[in-house]
């Protein structure tokens, strides 16, 4: 089995090969990075702000497939970073949830919440130079909704007028998006929806050029162009070169270039850090530090996390309450905590601790054989056979050692089922097409709101992981995100919480800290959950008199 030789790989047997590997991985990324920086500008001696100096080229690693930069397409946060690099939201939204304006600078909801009004900002350019107008956002609003796709967000959309004639084949235009002159656009809305604007801030929607400059959607995101505050320059398999957009509306960045450094083992982009190679682990989920990452200058911050099994609640045999309870009463936690995570918790809820929520006396899942065998015969005895099923895990995210101790647990209760690796690219897949019998998966939270990771559990987003369907949960987290009283919105998410548990939708493992590692020549704030997408624009150069 693939888990099984990866688990004796990392234990040595493969020991050879897996330095040769490193060592293939830590050259080739010096040869791409030394040949692309080629590219980009010289670095600057000009000085901004108090902690600021622009210039530089940050070399961020990471181990997920760029399949593609389109919106409609981009599943993974590293594609979805690179793509809002590229191009810019309609509105934004800030660590604290709040609406931040973007292409437009400003928007009004009239008509009892029935008609919403972008106003854009005059002067916005593309990176070809030219300006940004209604029209084009008329028309990235008609792409970007399209069916056919992985933008589950689209289905947020459906308050639109016209917008299911639009899906439906029976109209080329959506009758409710319209351009009004040349900086606005007017939605209309079948439904009063005050909170609009919050839907319309999804990270999918973003401004492109009215109709893609006459090129094909293939043609066009080969080489994208868009307004945001790097340009595309160049993509050598999943290498992605960027640089400064000097005309961007909001100010340029500091650094000059951004290059997004493929490493798929995690090993080898700790040895890539430790020579210099790259500037950034922080898209490795790495919970207990190398032993000699020491020998490398580093700045490092810590953020919760929770490993996490997530059933496919929609499909067999997940849909049967019985075996999502056989699951969660087979797995051993304490176990997985003591030979994997030493220094962790068991998870009791979905929200880890130290996130704004938490309860600490909720109770917790136990590891139960006696009632596994007892869900076993229960099922057996409706003459129901206990299927085959795969769980399955992105490589280098979750820690081989719990994966290993969840597999032996299966094997002894005799259950047919097994975790499976697999790639970012191949997960998508699996999931979009509704094929996955459940994943496992790290979430880290450096945002202190549980709604970064209670998201995962709205039946209306993208990323409902789980694949629930819950009129009571989301009705929860609609109030949730919206209320402003800190005590209510705690009630709220320990309300959400609970109901994920009693309902078994999911099951959490452990909390174990995750370690944002960075270079230190570099000031940059640390990156949040819900909106890392614009915060390459904060990073900058540390001062030589800062760095002494």
């Amino acid at each position: 089995m693939l888990l099984e030789r990866n688990i004796l790989r990392d234990r040595g047997l493969y020991m050879i090969s897996k330095k040769h590997m490193i060592a293939v991985i830590v050259c080739v990324a010096i040869g791409v990075s030394l040949i692309l920086l080629s590219f980009l500008p010289n670095e600057r001696e000009e000085s901004s702000g108090y902690h600021a100096s622009y210039g530089g080229t940050y070399r961020y690693a990471h181990s997920e497939t760029i399949a593609s930069l389109d919106p409609r397409k981009t599943v993974f946060s590293v594609s979805l970073n690179i793509m809002h690099q590229i191009f810019d939201p309609l509105i934004n939204v800030s660590e604290d949830l709040e609406l931040v304006p973007s292409i437009c600078s400003s928007w009004e909801v009239v008509n009892n919440g029935r008609k919403f009004i972008c106003h854009i900002a005059k002067g916005i350019l593309f990176h070809d130079g030219k300006e940004l107008t209604s029209a084009d956002v008329v028309f990235s609003l008609h792409y970007i909704s399209k069916r056919g796709g992985r933008n589950l967000d689209i289905e947020s959309m459906s308050v639109i007028d016209g917008i299911k004639e639009y899906w439906s084949g029976k109209s080329s235009e959506i009758r409710g998006v319209r351009p009004v002159g040349k900086y606005a656009v007017q939605i209309d809305l079948i439904n009063s929806c005050p909170h609009f604007a919050y839907i319309i801030a999804s990270s999918r929607y973003v401004a492109l050029p009215r109709n893609f400059n006459d090129l094909t959607p293939l043609e066009f995101f080969r080489e994208p162009i868009g307004t945001g505050p790097f340009e595309f320059v160049s993509k050598n398999g999943n290498n992605i070169i960027l640089r400064a957009n000097k005309a961007y509306h909001n100010g340029r960045p500091y650094l000059d270039g951004l290059i997004f450094a493929y490493m798929p083992g995690k090993e080898g982009a700790v040895e890539a850090f430790k020579i210099g190679v790259v500037d950034d682990l922080s898209n490795y989920n790495i919970s207990s530090m190398p032993q000699d990452i020491h020998g490398a200058r580093y700045v490092l911050s810590e953020s919760y996390s929770n490993l996490i099994v997530f059933p496919n609640n929609s499909r067999r045999p997940f849909s049967n309450r019985l075996f999502r309870e056989l699951l969660y009463s087979a797995i051993d936690r304490e176990r997985v905590v003591r030979e994997c995570y030493p220094n962790s918790s068991v998870s009791k809820t979905i929200i880890p601790r130290g996130i704004i929520g938490y309860d600490g006396n909720a109770p917790s899942m136990q590891y139960d054989v006696a009632r596994a065998e007892s869900l076993v015969k229960e099922i057996r005895g409706d003459e129901v056979p206990i299927p085959k099923v795969t769980i399955w895990a992105v490589e280098n995210d979750v820690n081989d050692c719990a994966l290993y101790v969840i597999n032996e647990n299966f094997k002894v209760l005799g259950i047919p089922w097994e975790i499976q690796y697999t790639d970012s690219e191949m997960l998508a897949e699996l999931f979009f097409d509704g094929a996955m019998d459940a994943e496992i998966e790290l979430i880290s939270v450096r945002n202190e709101d549980a709604h970064s990771i209670l998201r995962f559990f709205n039946s209306a987003s993208s990323e409902n992981l789980a694949r629930i369907s819950d009129d009571l949960i989301d009705r929860l987290l609609n109030e949730a995100k919206y209320e402003t009283e800190p005590m209510r919105r705690v009630k709220l998410y320990r309300q959400i919480d609970s109901l994920i548990s009693n309902m078994d939708y999911a099951m959490p493992i452990v909390s174990p800290k995750i370690y944002s590692i960075w270079n230190p020549m570099f000031r940059r704030n640390d990156f949040g959950l819900t909106r890392m997408l614009k915060k390459f624009t904060e990073i900058s150069l540390v001062r030589n008199e800062e760095a002494n």
